[in-house]
């Protein structure tokens, strides 16, 4: 199969179709028609080459918090409140103390609503890639569980939080 669609029409494509992943344009179109373009399809971020790989990774890490923010600052789930800014998780009025790396995981699965996501996923985002990390990737699930994440198990994958 031969792929005839450039950037832009990539990208309006994937926008029409609901996907919202961040974007950022890498490109040695240089003129405002392109950059205009670029946004208009709905680009997060434009970057013209050459370019300075330490800003791009800047450029990421905005983009990245921007995308997990909401309006309030806070996403519900059933009984459950978070609070972005502070990683905090209450039941009603009960604050839970998470782990830096529950942490990580809870705001793994806001961030990827309905998606399943890879072990391999999680065991990057704890920064930790040995095979005997897996038992602990299921102890955080677990105690995500009784604080009452309706977390699906997809065998042989990974999980996937429902319900939200």
């Amino acid at each position: 199969m031969q792929w005839s669609h450039n950037g832009f029409e990539l990208l309006d494509m994937l926008r029409e179709s609901g996907n919202q992943t961040p974007c950022i344009f890498l490109t040695s179109l240089n003129d405002i028609a392109s950059l205009s373009k670029g946004f208009e399809v709905g680009a997060d971020d434009y970057l013209k080459k050459p370019f300075d790989f330490d800003e791009l990774l800047v450029r990421i890490g905005a983009i990245l918090r921007k995308s997990f923010s909401s309006e309030k600052n806070i996403i519900k789930y059933k009984n459950l409140t978070y609070k972005i800014s502070t990683n905090e998780l209450f039941k009603g009025e009960e604050l839970f103390l998470l782990a830096p790396q529950e942490q990580k995981l809870l705001a793994l699965f806001f961030k990827h609503q309905g998606e399943t996501i890879k072990k391999e996923d999680f065991l990057y985002e704890l920064d930790n890639d040995s095979e005997s990390s897996a038992g602990t990737l299921r102890v955080y699930i677990t105690k995500l569980r009784k604080i009452g994440l309706e977390i699906q198990t997809i065998k042989g994958t990974g999980y996937r939080l429902v319900g939200l």
